[in-house]
């Protein structure tokens, strides 16, 4: 570790300490990487010197953030405009903003690269499910009200919550956990235990980030692992993480059969109570596209559509525009069919 002078920086230096501003508040953590925004921040807030890491970033582990930056908010852009139904167009943009910049500051980080690399080399699928639940839990998070230190933990907690899956040695996309042999069920339900060892390394990470890795399997009624926690155990930012991390795996297929996004809700509405805390979960749910935009539908009437918008209070009730009529043939000119105005037509099931 070494000290330098801020202006002496160029740019691609490891913090090798927490920066705090005049105010207290953390103006950049340990294991962050400068560049020219970090610099110019540091010298608006009359920060003088810093101390750096001696070792130098690989220009690898600098593509790699920047991959994963892209990838990251990409996927909150697809939440906040695709998957989601929320307010209006100036709380969405205040809300995709916000997220924007708190995984900008988590991935900019070398140590959470590095985690990220061994992710996207264990499996593409694991690596989008980590980004899904950490665009999600950051959006949530927000809408939560939660603290900045707060969205911090959660979404450093969501990116990083799987990390341990990377030692297991039984397959687990799109194979239902509880089917599993018993041996191969606990090698799996270790990955929490190991994620968090993982992270002991990190004497820089914040205790509420590891213990979101090492409880986001935990259930508010004692049924979950490792420690079998009740809700009063288990703070704030692991009741978030568990909801959305549950949620996606379930339609992913993370140690369970994929299912799809309506199926998911609807699992959550008839059992979420009793497994989750309950108005994160009903607040979640309120805000999840039943079909996302995008999505292929069928139709009662055997229309098969595209959804093209939502009806915020009716999540059933989405926006299509018809593409192929029940006869099969291709729709001639655009019909588009609000569902809220066509009372006798609803969606039977998602065209994959």
């Amino acid at each position: 570790m070494k000290k330098i002078k801020v202006n002496d920086a160029v740019g691609g230096e490891t913090l090798a300490s927490v920066i705090m501003g005049e105010s207290g508040s953390v103006l950049l953590y340990e294991g962050a990487i400068l560049n020219s925004e970090h610099i110019s921040k540091l010298i608006d807030n009359n920060i003088e010197e810093i101390c750096i890491r001696d070792d130098v970033v690989k220009e690898s582990i600098l593509y790699t953030i920047e991959t994963i930056e892209k990838d990251s908010i990409g996927q909150i852009k697809d939440a906040v405009h695709r998957r989601l139904r929320m307010g209006e167009d100036s709380d969405l943009k205040i809300i995709e903003e916000t997220a924007v910049n708190i995984i900008k500051n988590v991935v900019n980080n070398v140590d959470v690269a590095s985690c990220m690399v061994d992710i996207k080399r264990d499996s593409g699928e694991l690596y989008s499910h980590m980004l899904n639940v950490a665009s999600l839990s950051a959006i949530m998070g927000i809408k939560e009200g939660f603290s900045e230190h707060q969205l911090r933990c959660v979404t450093e907690g969501a990116l990083l919550h799987d990390i341990g899956l990377t030692k297991v040695t039984v397959p687990y996309e799109n194979v239902e956990m509880d089917t599993m042999p018993a041996a191969d069920k606990l090698n799996y339900r270790k990955h929490v235990i190991s994620g968090y060892q993982i992270l002991q390394n990190f004497k820089w990470m914040e205790e509420t980030t590891k213990l979101i890795v090492l409880s986001h399997h935990e259930r508010i009624n004692g049924s979950g692992y490792p420690f079998h926690k009740t809700e009063e155990r288990l703070p704030d930012e692991v009741k978030l993480v568990a909801i959305c991390d549950h949620f996606d795996e379930l339609v992913n297929g993370i140690g369970y059969e994929r299912h799809k996004v309506y199926e998911v809700v609807e699992y959550f509405r008839t059992n979420g109570a009793a497994l989750f805390d309950y108005r994160m979960t009903t607040g979640i749910m309120n805000d999840i596209a039943w079909f996302p935009n995008g999505s292929t539908v069928l139709t009662n009437e055997g229309e098969v559509a595209l959804i093209i918008g939502q009806n915020h209070s009716l999540p059933d009730r989405p926006i299509i525009k018809v593409l192929r009529t029940a006869d099969g043939k291709e729709c001639e000119g655009e019909v588009i069919k609000d569902l809220t105005e066509y009372l006798t037509v609803f969606i039977i099931d998602t065209i994959d």
